[in-house]
């Protein structure tokens, strides 16, 4: 049977504030990478189900502000648990229904809102769960903020953030999970958890994707620009994981390619001209 682009599902289940999602980020970043490039038109039909990780506000911020030592020291991901000690969050489902909001306007929108407000509330300590904060969030990557106060305020993006509840607790709402399924087909492997890169990629193998469309880093210029079309900032974590160079030799590649480190984060100003993946 011949291999068209749109017989292969994933589905990644995941929420906003959720730290593991966070530590997840180098194993998807080279995901879209190798795969999803350009992200609006990808090898298979990806999906996004934000499942809403809790509508209750947090009581003990040592055990949150514990989660995020433990995560970055596994994943590398940089946070900022300073945030826990001047703000409680009270809420996961205001960022996912704002998402939800931003893919009404397009799936690119969703992914950058998603991304602006994992930026946000892991490293630069700002709130998540307030929607005047995230409506200003938006309008610093350029989203057209009315759009999104009106799918907000109209229900729609409740609407579509409770049925990818009803999704999510198919799965017992656990965070991130990534399904790879074939259309039309029952056989469907569901990966749970910070699962690896090969982990990932031997399950999309195994549903019939064919391995010479996957576009695995090659150290040239359009494949710098490509990397951070996915993200306009990315974290050394990422860089690192997408492609496979680390230490001195990262940094001469790095400087050698003219991105920036400023703070947490790399940018590539000569990448964030051209069309964005997200």
């Amino acid at each position: 049977m011949s291999f068209r682009q749109e017989s292969i599902e994933i589905t990644l289940l995941e929420d906003p504030a959720c730290n593991w999602c966070w530590a997840f980020q180098p194993v998807t970043t080279t995901f879209f990478f190798e795969f999803c490039q350009p992200l609006a038109e990808p090898h298979f039909n990806f999906r996004r189900v934000l499942g809403g990780l809790s509508d209750r506000p947090v009581i003990e911020p040592t055990i949150a502000q514990r989660h995020w030592r433990m995560i970055a020291e596994v994943s590398g991901m940089p946070v900022n648990p300073d945030i826990w000690n001047r703000h409680l969050l009270q809420t996961t489902f205001e960022a996912c229904r704002a998402v939800k909001a931003a893919s009404l306007i397009s799936p690119q929108a969703a992914h950058r809102l998603l991304r602006k407000l994992r930026e946000a509330f892991f490293v630069e300590s700002t709130p998540i769960d307030n929607r005047e904060i995230i409506l200003a969030l938006a309008g610093k990557i350029d989203l057209n903020v009315e759009q999104l106060k009106d799918h907000l305020s109209s229900g729609r993006a409740d609407f579509l953030f409770q049925r990818d509840r009803r999704e999510a607790s198919s799965n017992k709402f656990g965070f991130p999970t990534m399904v790879v399924s074939r259309l039309g087909s029952e056989n469907r492997e569901v990966l749970h958890g910070m699962v690896t890169y090969d982990e990932l990629l031997q399950s999309i193998l195994r549903s019939g994707f064919p391995p010479h469309l996957r576009q695995p880093f090659k150290d040239t210029r359009e494949d710098w620009i490509r990397l951070f079309q996915i993200h306009p900032r990315l974290t050394a974590a990422e860089v690192r994981h997408a492609t496979g160079q680390s230490g001195p030799r990262l940094d001469e590649l790095v400087a050698d390619q003219g991105i920036r480190l400023e703070g947490a984060f790399y940018s590539m100003p000569q990448a964030n001209g051209q069309k964005a993946a997200g």
